[in-house]
């Protein structure tokens, strides 16, 4: 079911499940995860479930679970990106996000993941 994503009241999360990461001189694969609570809304208009709802354009400053850095990217715990959004759903400036649909560029451009967890339950948008 895609439910939209908001700053809340669950902590939506979003998985990267195999991570290569530089930890001295060999690569190692290890987990990445990003939290709706931790990123920064840039529309104050539309509220869903008591929180606002995010979009395309909102920032995610930075993912968890980087022991070392990253082999494309070569940063630790940095950015996540959306890179799939709702076609027919616009929150104020772009595109609605969904939870369980949408991909995520996690640490700048190391991996793909998704949003794996809802952090409301209330709102669904199909397309």
């Amino acid at each position: 079911m895609p439910l939209d994503e908001t700053q809340g009241p669950l902590p939506g999360a979003a998985m990267a499940p195999v991570e290569v990461l530089i930890v001295g001189p060999v690569p190692v694969a290890a987990p990445n995860a990003q939290f709706n609570a931790a990123s920064i809304p840039v529309q104050p208009k539309k509220i869903s479930s008591a929180t606002l709802q995010k979009n395309i354009i909102g920032r995610k400053p930075m993912s968890i679970g980087s022991p070392g850095t990253g082999v494309a990217s070569g940063t630790c715990m940095s950015m996540v990106s959306r890179l799939i959004s709702s076609i027919c759903k616009i929150v104020c400036t772009g595109p609605a996000t969904r939870s369980f649909i949408g991909m995520t560029l996690h640490n700048l451009s190391n991996m793909i993941g998704m949003p794996m967890a809802p952090s409301q339950i209330k709102e669904i948008t199909l397309k």
